[in-house]
């Protein structure tokens, strides 16, 4: 409620649904072997979100001031 709705970002959440699971980038490590997604019951803040590339261009926006939102 408090970042994700000023934000507007409607495609960032910590539950994916059945659409945001077929559509996650799988993770690969450094060497490009498959990796295991991270997931953090208990500390979802360092690692449970999900978000699309689009979403995270509108963060990055907000965060370097070009949006105004009473975040700042």
């Amino acid at each position: 409620r408090r970042l994700l709705r000023p934000l507007r970002l409607s495609d960032t959440t910590f539950v994916l649904t059945d659409d945001g699971r077929e559509r996650l980038a799988p993770p690969f490590e450094e060497d490009g072997a498959p990796a295991h997604m991270w997931n953090f019951d208990c500390l979802k803040a360092c690692g449970g979100l999900r978000s699309t590339a689009d979403d995270l261009l509108a963060y990055a926006e907000a965060a370097l001031g070009r949006n105004e939102t009473h975040l700042r």
